[in-house]
């Protein structure tokens, strides 16, 4: 079982999204993660909480990895979705006009690729 557990464990490590924008203050993230076993797969949804100080009609910038496919983002204050564009390892949240002052968004994702059997 250690042998299945350790591919996952190293793709959850790199698929913590982090606040890359200088007027965004990271308050909390509330994860949760789906793996299936039998075909190494894993999906995930990362509900992020942020206050926004200026700059708040800018995109957000946030690291994920390329390994991982995003179905959607969506505003949770707004309950709607979200622009994004993903590569090089980051995805870019655009806001719908302007981000509150105390803001969150849901990005929910799913490895691109099987971790295989070690």
């Amino acid at each position: 079982m250690k042998r299945i557990i350790l591919p996952f464990l190293m793709a959850i490590s790199y698929t913590t999204a982090i606040a890359q924008t200088a007027d965004t203050d990271l308050k909390y993230y509330n994860m949760s993660f789906d793996i299936d076993p039998d075909v190494m797969a894993l999906s995930a949804e990362n509900r992020i909480h942020f206050a926004v100080s200026d700059n708040n009609d800018k995109p957000i910038e946030l690291e994920l990895s390329n390994m991982h496919s995003v179905s959607e983002v969506i505003s949770l204050s707004a309950d709607t979705k979200l622009r994004f564009e993903h590569s090089n390892n980051k995805i870019t949240v655009f806001p719908n006009g302007q981000w509150g002052a105390m803001d969150s968004i849901s990005i929910k994702y799913a490895s691109n690729e099987s971790f295989g059997k070690c």
